[in-house]
């Protein structure tokens, strides 16, 4: 028989550390390392409320002209005979004609007015005012009524994708039709106004070079408490189902948003577009067809912190400019964000792992099953 191999003192150490470096190397490998992000942006994020029931945001900031952005919950699904776009019009035309600085826009859930006041104290208060007399006390003849019956409605192209919804509000086209706008009477815009337009349904984000008493004072000169009753109608949370193109789902929690934004990251990357369209009833996504079935779980893994990276940048991107800033707090406001939000984000980010993302999107982008919702 041969003799078994007999090693030196010196050949076993250096085969004994060689194994140990090889473990360790390959449970590095195994392991998903930390992410370096740059730093969480630092807002100082004042919270007030008015006496009329609005939430705000105030944040400090050098701006000329100072910018506010009102959100309130008037928007065309709330409307499926047209006054909310038919208000939206009307205040836009009044706001014009009386040189008043404001721009209203409308989505399925809010009617957004942005305002931008000067710092100059005696046309900051003449701007309140005038918009105070505009918002709330709003002066529809018909004259404009009917201007507003002779533009073009030209529905957008995400008609097609929420038409496709189960039954629920949002189906309703963002424009009425020219029939709905026939019919519309200006007592029936000035009732929605009322109970829609109010200051209970609203939010207000701030960003202007005061101090936190004298932003309570603009705050409350802007939104009197109402004489009107607030409606209390609000929508439905969507379900977990397929649609045309994509998948609705209803709110989802801070962890699972942030994965699936993280996988969209990450599907950007590699030229796969996702898009998420956020309501506050839930989200829509537009996703191509088995999505994640094409998904390579070693793939996700090596590139996961190039997705945060891709994702902390959007995140990041023009934070700087006040529009942009003034625009990104009032969506994390209206979704319910605490004010130390990038802090939680940034938690959530770095706890995420390849396996937590993969079964998020299993279970949000695979088609439930036997037509049951995930709620």
């Amino acid at each position: 028989m041969d003799a078994p191999p007999r090693f030196s003192r010196h050949t076993l150490t250096l085969i004994i550390l060689v194994t140990v470096v090889m473990i360790a190397l390959m449970g590095q490998q195994g392991r998903e390392k930390n992410i370096d992000l740059p730093p969480p942006p630092q807002f100082k994020i004042t919270a007030l409320r008015t006496d009329s029931g609005t939430p705000l945001w105030f944040i400090a900031k050098p701006s000329s002209p100072s910018l506010a952005r009102l959100s309130c919950l008037a928007g065309s699904a709330f409307a499926p005979d047209g006054a909310a776009y038919a208000l939206q019009q009307l205040l836009n035309q009044q706001a014009r004609r009386q040189n008043i600085p404001l721009i209203a826009e409308l989505d399925r859930d809010n009617l957004y007015l942005n305002m931008q006041f000067s710092q100059d104290p005696w046309q900051l208060k003449k701007q309140l005012d005038a918009l105070r007399g505009l918002l709330w006390q709003p002066q529809l003849d018909n004259s404009e009524l009917q201007a507003l019956r002779d533009l073009p409605l030209l529905p957008p192209a995400s008609d097609s994708l929420f038409a496709s919804l189960p039954a629920h509000p949002y189906r309703a086209s963002l424009l009425p039709t020219a029939e709905q706008l026939g019919t519309l009477t200006r007592l029936q815009i000035q009732q929605f106004a009322q109970a829609y337009l109010h200051p209970a349904r609203c939010q207000l984000t701030l960003l202007a070079d005061l101090a936190p008493n004298a932003a309570q004072v603009l705050a409350e000169t802007l939104l009197p408490v109402s004489s009107h009753a607030a409606s209390q109608t609000v929508m439905p949370p969507l379900p977990h189902a397929v649609i045309a193109g994509g998948i609705s789902m209803p709110p989802l929690s801070p962890g699972d948003n942030i994965s699936l934004l993280v996988l969209a990251a990450w599907a950007g990357n590699n030229s796969i577009n996702l898009q998420r369209n956020a309501l506050g009833a839930g989200q829509v996504w537009q996703i191509p067809a088995g999505f994640v079935q094409q998904v390579d779980d070693g793939d996700l893994k090596n590139s996961l912190n190039d997705a945060k990276k891709q994702l902390v940048k959007r995140w990041l991107q023009n934070l700087d400019e006040p529009a942009a800033l003034l625009q990104t707090l009032s969506t994390l406001q209206r979704q319910g964000a605490p004010v130390n939000f990038f802090d939680e984000g940034y938690a959530l980010l770095r706890a995420l792992d390849s396996g937590t993302l993969r079964a998020t999107a299993d279970t949000w982008f695979n088609p439930p099953q036997n037509g049951t919702s995930k709620q």
